[in-house]
């Protein structure tokens, strides 16, 4: 059988791990915050074009290549057709099919 614990030094520790805890989750979402995450990729384009400055032009268009993909991933994805141009392309395919017959 265990010891017992005096209920105070148990309600310490429970908030310690709590603390704890809250540390570490806010640690965590700081990490994988989207700002964090570009702010980190800016800066190793920042770090990669310093050192490209001196590279062949191979090497200089294969930093280049990364800061485009870098920019892609990291902008905000938006809908390629707003939905007013989609229900408007939707109304001119059925009329389109309505002329042909198709419907």
């Amino acid at each position: 059988m265990a010891p017992s614990r005096d209920p105070d030094a148990i309600e310490r520790d429970i908030e310690a791990t709590r603390a704890e805890l809250t540390d570490t989750i806010d640690a965590i979402a700081e990490r994988v915050s989207p700002k964090r995450v570009a702010s980190r990729g800016v800066e190793v384009l920042r770090e990669q074009a310093a050192a490209a400055s001196s590279r062949p032009p191979g090497q200089l268009a294969a930093v280049a290549a990364v800061v485009i993909v870098v920019a892609v991933l990291s902008a905000p994805t938006l809908p390629l057709t707003s939905p007013m141009r989609a229900k408007s392309a939707s109304v001119r395919q059925t009329a389109h099919c309505a002329h042909l017959g198709e419907v």
